[in-house]
């Protein structure tokens, strides 16, 4: 009887160390419940670093990662320019911490990659930049307008992994030239600022733009609005979802001259009512929009009001998100 009771106690104390701290749990795979999209500094080494959603634990990714400089939020890179050397192609490191705003000035390509819970206004691109990377800030801006700004010509332009709320966006309307951006891996959330409906990405002037694996969701107007580009760029979005979205998804103001332009592999959700306009064509000139296969709450049919007459579209081939 003695032994019987002793082998409950030790059942239930078993239970308890499992369910508080896992030490009779098995070690957890981490396969593809992680979430790679922070880099973290120990011990004057840096590695890209990911969270488990299975296990909430912080894993390393990857071997250790030279950097060129640290910019601390209690220095004098705070609110200045990080510029590159032509010789380099620099990695920095962004500390955790607010940020008002980081002004890249990078001739010769630069990287900034970020610890956890790097929040700032902003990032300006400045005029010739190319070869950058933004790597995972988070933008949240209440009064002015924040995110990432290009001012200027860029050239191979990568955000990637950043979170986006706010009144915030991604925009170059300053009469630049922006050749091969992409945008990838990106959360942009409830994007709303007063009584003004709010673009997620608005880019004029543009050759080869790509946008994939993104999350939009709460979006006070347009999520895509695109034109003026050069003759001979390649449009690509694939791969994203799109959730409450205010008006358009997709806005291609004017598409003549270039190559092509795809849209395939993406989430449309709410829009049971065929309420919401999914790719939207102002001035098509001769190229139309390749609509491949895409998953959609209701799919909806070729009509103009949401599937412009200027695309290749087959509702046949689309599929109903399950």
């Amino acid at each position: 009887m003695k032994s019987k009771l002793t082998k409950i106690i030790a059942f239930v104390l078993c239970a308890i160390c499992v369910f508080y701290c896992g030490a009779c749990k098995k070690d957890c795979a981490h396969n593809d419940t992680v979430l790679t999209n922070y880099y973290k500094e120990v011990d004057g080494k840096v590695y890209k670093t990911a969270k488990c959603n299975d296990c909430n634990k912080t894993v390393t990714v990857g071997e250790e990662i030279s950097v060129y400089a640290v910019a601390d939020h209690a220095n004098d890179l705070v609110n200045a320019q990080i510029k590159s050397d032509f010789s380099l192609n620099p990695i920095v490191l962004i500390k955790s911490g607010n940020y008002p705003a980081l002004q890249v000035t990078a001739y010769d390509g630069i990287t900034i990659i970020c610890e956890e819970n790097v929040f700032t206004e902003k990032v300006i691109v400045h005029e010739d930049v190319c070869d950058v990377v933004i790597d995972g800030v988070n933008f949240n801006a209440t009064q002015n307008s924040g995110g990432v700004t290009f001012n200027g010509n860029s050239d191979n332009v990568t955000i990637k992994n950043c979170y986006f709320t706010g009144n915030t966006k991604i925009s170059s309307m300053n009469g630049g030239l922006n050749y091969n951006t992409v945008v990838e891996n990106c959360v942009m959330k409830d994007l709303f600022y007063g009584n003004s409906n709010f673009t997620a990405i608005i880019i004029y002037r543009y050759m080869d733009l790509t946008v994939k694996n993104c999350v939009f969701d709460g979006v006070g107007y347009n999520v895509l609005q695109v034109g003026n580009h050069e003759r001979g760029g390649v449009v690509t979005v694939t791969g994203n979802t799109f959730k409450n979205v205010g008006s358009r998804v997709l806005y291609f103001v004017n598409l003549s001259g270039i190559t092509s332009c795809t849209v395939s592999g993406n989430y449309f959700y709410d829009n049971t009512d065929c309420t919401q306009s999914a790719v939207y064509i102002n001035a098509g000139g001769g190229t139309r929009v390749d609509v491949g296969v895409n998953y959609w709450e209701v799919i909806p049919e070729k009509d103009a009001k949401y599937i412009a007459s200027n695309t290749n579209y087959d509702p046949a081939e689309q599929l109903v998100i399950s």
